[in-house]
């Protein structure tokens, strides 16, 4: 009986898959509009380790979207209402149970510059 226990334990542990890659580290990244001209990081607000990500599911074998990059650095953005993320680094992330349920995605940490004023995005009296 224990050795039948051993043996589905084991089984199982193999089924089950898991990976984190570590895709790139960028320097600067944005999906918004920013003019870089006259930009100072030094003088700007900040939110340190801002985690974003865009995971989808897979059931059985079919995928229910596609995971997207560009949709992890919003949702980073967003979090902390920044329009700039510095020292980025994209992770490609999975885990798998065949045939049952699984997910994969991107996630970017890094750090989120304000570099416009709230102000700024208010509409023209």
């Amino acid at each position: 009986m224990k050795v039948t226990a051993l043996i589905l334990l084991i089984a199982g542990c193999v089924l089950v898959t898991g990976c984190t890659t570590r895709l790139c580290d960028l320097t600067v990244v944005s999906t918004k509009t920013i003019d870089l001209q006259d930009l100072d990081l030094e003088g700007v607000d900040r939110a340190m380790n801002v985690t974003g990500t865009s995971y989808k599911q897979v059931f059985f074998i079919v995928p229910t979207g596609t995971a997207d990059i560009e949709e992890a650095i919003d949702n980073a953005l967003d979090k902390a209402s920044g329009d700039l993320m510095i020292d980025a680094v994209v992770y490609w992330k999975y885990w798998y149970i065949p045939l049952i349920y699984g997910q994969f995605g991107f996630k970017v940490t890094g750090h989120v510059v304000k570099t416009k004023s709230w102000t700024s995005k208010l509409p023209p009296q």
